[in-house]
């Protein structure tokens, strides 16, 4: 799961033990269905930002994730 800086991770399931593995740093993620974006976000804890999202009715609907660490999610 360990992700350079400016790089895309994989698509990857969005599921608890996913979210578990992702980095408590900042950067940007996606979440998508059926290759249909649900959300596109950024926070300085990308991993805490998307288990909140996790629990929102319509983006829990979310199949796969995707995360680019950062320096700063606003620089992105």
């Amino acid at each position: 799961m360990l992700n350079n800086k400016n790089t895309w991770s994989d698509w990857l399931d969005f599921n608890e033990e996913t979210i578990s593995k992702i980095p408590q740093s900042a950067g940007v993620y996606m979440m998508h269905t059926s290759m249909k974006i649900l959300f596109i976000g950024g926070s300085e804890n990308i991993k805490k930002n998307i288990q909140e999202k996790e629990k929102e009715p319509c983006i829990s609907k979310a199949t796969r994730v995707r995360y680019m660490q950062t320096l700063s999610y606003e620089q992105v």
